[in-house]
């Protein structure tokens, strides 16, 4: 594997129709990108980025970031390369869980981590941030809680369907 540059261009599409999905004229360019026209890593720079994970990680002693979480199937396999499956400008922030504007260029991808055979081992949400002319990954760890619509409460039963003034529906 080629080692990442130390610099990388700003690229942004040029043009993004607002609420749909925008392609690259070629397919390893961008990775779908929705709503707004901002700079976006393309794959060859996410790769890059991920390259550069590794390469701090191994410098500072502990995991890459972009992997503390790791593999939630406990996969043996380890990833060697991303692909970007779409992103958008903000940061998933770690705390709320919520996509928060960010100062400066960053975006946050939902990025498939791959191994040495490009079978998706999982996919994450990344967040990527431009800094010193170079895309690098910053770790996302969003809280793992349940949504509270996964099990909502069940509807009121209305008791007077035969009622004159028809079927009674919930205020809420």
């Amino acid at each position: 594997m080629a080692e990442a540059p130390a610099r990388d261009r700003l690229l942004a599409p040029r043009e993004v129709v607002p609420g749909r999905l925008a392609y690259a004229d070629a397919p390893d360019a961008f990775a779908p990108v929705l709503a707004s026209r901002v700079a976006y890593p393309t794959q060859a720079q996410a790769n890059y980025a991920f390259q550069r994970s590794w390469a701090s990680s191994e410098q500072s002693g502990g995991a890459p970031l972009a992997l503390i979480g790791g593999d939630p199937k406990g996969s043996d396999r380890e990833p060697v390369r991303v692909r970007l499956f779409a992103c958008r400008p903000g940061a998933l922030d770690d705390i709320t869980g919520h996509i928060v504007p960010a100062r400066g260029r960053v975006v946050h991808c939902a990025t498939d981590f791959l191994d040495a055979q490009d079978r998706r081992l999982f996919r994450e949400t990344v967040n990527f941030f431009y800094e010193r002319g170079a895309w690098r990954m910053a770790q996302t760890a969003p809280p793992q809680a349940q949504a509270p619509w996964i099990a909502p409460e069940s509807s009121p039963k209305d008791y007077f369907p035969w009622s004159p003034w028809g079927r009674r529906t919930t205020p809420y």
